[in-house]
């Protein structure tokens, strides 16, 4: 069970962290500033990419390590929070790294503008997740 959370948790983050770079504006990589909500990754976007994507690597270790320590239910519950809260942050970035997706006109409050149907697509996918896991779960303990 772990090891899925883990994994998942690590498709999370590097999904999130690859559409931040790309959905960078083009006057961030002449020299502007980054277009970014996170404070720490407006603290590294500015200081260069590179930092950014180094970032990844020990924020990646210390999720999994939080998700090896403790114990079920919370591992479960710390690691479908992270996922959730990486998959809510890559939908702000969806319409403006894949612009050809069509979207309709109305606007969810909490995702900088992101249309509902990629936020819902993203928790339909979030659902999908928890219960493949729990079902795993079930097997592991049946």
């Amino acid at each position: 069970m772990k090891k899925i959370l883990i994994i998942l948790m690590i498709l999370s983050v590097f999904f999130d962290f690859s559409v931040t770079l790309w959905g960078q504006p083009g006057k961030y990589w002449q020299g502007g500033d980054p277009n970014e909500e996170n404070p720490i990754g407006v603290f590294l976007l500015t200081k260069h990419p590179l930092y950014f994507i180094l970032f990844t690597i020990p924020w990646v270790l210390f999720l999994a390590i939080g998700i090896k320590w403790l114990v079920f239910p919370l591992d479960f519950i710390f690691g479908m929070g992270i996922i959730a809260g990486h998959l809510l942050a890559a939908s702000s970035w969806i319409p403006k790294v894949f612009p050809v997706l069509p979207s309709p006109k109305i606007y969810f409050l909490f995702s900088k503008g992101a249309p509902e149907w990629y936020l819902g697509g993203l928790f339909i996918l979030l659902i999908f997740l928890i219960q493949l896991a729990l079902k795993i779960l079930k097997k592991k303990k049946g």
